[in-house]
């Protein structure tokens, strides 16, 4: 997957592209992916990753769709957001408040989210960490660094990042970080993290992304 992000990128430096997870032609992302958390963490690259996200209708509450079941499986009625709170399961309304709430935070921090430079910090077969970074002077930059943290694994994990190594040029250890979205439902715990001698430490639930903010 990274080698994929790293390889569109050198094809079309400088050009925002448009990224999506499912379309009209292919089966759609919830059929592919094997639960709701994975879907979750999906949908975070999807609005974290350089590029313009383009969400399938049905993809913000994870609609399934296989594609051998032909193209009425992929193009289903959408729900009734009115009956959302009678008739919709407890997946799709955690989805769609998960995709609402990604949508708030790359409004909220377009500079950095949707004009900042891609860094890849860390990449293993289960964890994945890279940071976006803006360095213009817009007004409304309310932030100039971002983390975004992966654990892909069915058990937690701690993330040691180098990040003074990976981004020599950014004074790490002036920088303080705060969680601004994590991906498991139900109560949260958001943290306050301090990068020291350019290292940070991040303990990942498993199955888990997470977005820290510079504050």
């Amino acid at each position: 997957l990274v080698h994929c992000f790293q390889r569109t990128y050198e094809m079309y430096p400088g050009l925002i592209l448009c990224n999506f997870l499912s379309n009209q032609d292919v089966a759609r992302i919830a059929s592919i992916l094997e639960s709701v958390r994975q879907l979750k963490m999906a949908m975070a690259l999807l609005f974290t990753l350089p590029g313009v996200p383009m969400i399938y209708y049905g993809d913000e509450y994870g609609v399934k769709g296989k594609k051998e079941d032909g193209d009425s499986a992929l193009r289903t009625p959408l729900l009734n957001p009115e009956n959302r709170d009678a008739l919709w399961t407890h997946d799709e309304k955690h989805m769609l408040a998960t995709t609402m709430a990604l949508i708030q935070l790359k409004k909220k921090y377009a500079p950095v989210f949707s004009r900042g430079d891609y860094h890849l910090i860390m990449n293993t077969n289960t964890l994945l960490c890279f940071a976006r970074t803006y360095s213009g002077n817009e007004p409304e930059a309310k932030c100039k660094v971002a983390l975004v943290l992966m654990n892909c694994a069915d058990a937690a994990a701690t993330m040691n990042l180098d990040l003074k190594s990976k981004l020599p040029a950014i004074q790490w250890n002036d920088l303080r970080f705060r969680d601004a979205f994590i991906s498991t439902s139900g109560s949260q715990t958001f943290h306050d993290y301090q990068a020291s001698q350019g290292s940070l430490s991040v303990e990942m639930p498993a199955m888990t992304a997470q977005i820290l903010l510079q504050v």
